[in-house]
Order: structure tokens, then sequence, then C-alpha cells
């Protein structure tokens, strides 16, 4: 099982791709939740498969997540993995937002009242 955390290019949402194999054709689905004890959202595969992979969208930066997988076969067999944990990473800033706070922490005392 394997989650990744990514943004898009000049986006503040964050996605989670989340990859992993089965033994057998299963249709699976994701349970995440934003820390312990959050609501939990599901996303759920639309076919069988033995190679999987679901995008998770709209999560927020710099922040934990918490996802279990649950897989099922044809014939009502259910696996439950353990936990999983991924951090988002910390808030994306461009580089004139760095290089404004730098001016800022240089020349903040011209500005100061």
């Amino acid at each position: 099982i394997r989650g990744e955390a990514f943004t898009e290019k000049g986006k503040q949402e964050v996605k989670l791709v989340v990859t992993w194999q089965t033994n057998k054709l299963s249709l699976a689905s994701v349970e995440y939740a934003k820390g312990v004890g959050q609501n939990k959202k599901t996303v759920t595969e639309d076919d069988y498969s033995f190679n999987h992979s679901l995008i998770i969208s709209g999560l927020d930066p710099a922040s934990t997540y918490l996802y279990t997988i649950k897989a099922s076969d044809r014939f009502g067999n259910t696996a439950t993995s353990d936990p999983y944990a991924v951090f988002t990473g910390s808030k994306s800033v461009s580089l004139f937002d760095l290089i404004a706070g730098a001016i800022g922490d240089v020349f903040g005392w011209a500005v100061d009242k």
C-alpha cells in the first residue's frame, strides 16, 4: 500500500493518490479522515481489479489524514487494511511571498509605528 500527497501547480488543494494490489479480483474503497475521531469519508472504485488506485481530492495542506482500505471480492469476502497515515505537507508559498517576507524581516523597523 502506498499513499502520496501532491498539489497541482498554482493550487492550494492537496490530493492523495493511494495504490495497492490484491491477490483476488476485488472492488475496494478508501475510508479516510483528517485526524483521529473526525468524520470519515469514503471513495470507492468503479470496477473489480487486482491493481488498485484511487485519488482523494480536497485535502487541507499541513494536515495529517488517516486512511484504511476495504476490499471485497465477488463472493462477498472482505478484508480491511491496517490504518495508515499521511501528512499533506506544509502550505505552499510563492516566491514573491518569500521575498516580501524577507524584506519585511529586514526593513520592518522602518515601517513600525
